[in-house]
């Protein structure tokens, strides 16, 4: 730790009656794990900072991610304390 894990609790494929629609909607659920307080604010806020603007990469465009939400989830294993973020957000992308 530090660590960043990634995962998408939620892959929407919105459909139109001429198939899939060219804008996605994905949830996804970033975790930010660290044993300090400090640490873990630190990559909160860095992962905010890179998911909340517009973007282009790799052909792929993204517009500003929304329902941007962060959940605590500090929890002692053992006799160390892991303070954990969850963040929630909802990102609006398609090819370019």
């Amino acid at each position: 730790l530090p660590a960043i894990t990634l995962s998408l609790p939620v892959d929407g494929r919105d459909q139109h009656m001429g198939g899939f629609q060219s804008v996605r909607d994905v949830t996804v659920q970033i975790d930010c794990w660290a044993t300090s307080y400090a640490q873990k604010k630190t990559l909160k806020e860095a992962v905010i900072a890179a998911i909340a603007p517009a973007h282009t990469g790799n052909g792929i465009r993204f517009q500003p991610a929304t329902n941007i939400d962060v959940a605590p989830l500090n929890e002692r294993v053992e006799t160390q304390m892991i303070f954990r973020d969850a963040i929630r957000a909802v990102l609006h992308f398609s090819n370019t």
